[in-house]
């Protein structure tokens, strides 16, 4: 009984997925911007695809995409894995800045196979409490990137 216990935690905790009501998350979307630009980074069980889009840059428009671990989804999954997903829908934001250009309008995404939940809007990388560890796991995935773009840089 011990083992098939054991066996039955350790196949549910390497399983990069989180199952809630019988919901899957499919999809965490971050974006932030201001007036001069704005930034995407939709996050995928194996994959992060990120967009820049600098309204007043020549360069105009970057995109990426790249493969991420099963270690690195589940991270994003973890972090909001102890709240019920509507709980995390329409959040109050702990600051306002953004209201009066103080800050980039920032908002999270959670996309599951019955519904999408959006949390509400907050300043740069400060959500609500509730989605500060999944902010610090967007931005470890966002560091990802750019160490992707500096090391392949467009032609």
């Amino acid at each position: 009984m011990k083992h098939a216990l054991l066996f039955t935690f350790l196949i549910s905790s390497s399983l990069p997925v989180f199952s809630q009501n019988n919901e899957t998350i499919n999809e965490i979307t971050f974006k932030t911007g201001s007036r001069g630009g704005e930034k995407t980074i939709i996050i995928h069980p194996d994959s992060a695809f990120f967009e820049t889009i600098r309204r007043s840059a020549p360069s105009g428009t970057t995109k990426s995409k790249i493969k991420i671990k099963k270690s690195d989804w589940h991270k994003l999954i973890t972090s909001i894995s102890k709240y019920k997903l509507i709980d995390l829908a329409g959040l109050a934001s702990p600051t306002h800045l953004r209201e009066s250009d103080g800050a980039n309008f920032s908002t999270i995404s959670i996309v599951t196979n019955k519904s999408r939940y959006d949390c509400g809007a907050f300043d740069d990388f400060n959500p609500n409490e509730k989605l500060s560890k999944l902010m610090k796991a967007i931005q470890k995935i966002e560091k990802m990137i750019n160490n992707h773009l500096n090391s392949h840089p467009e032609k």
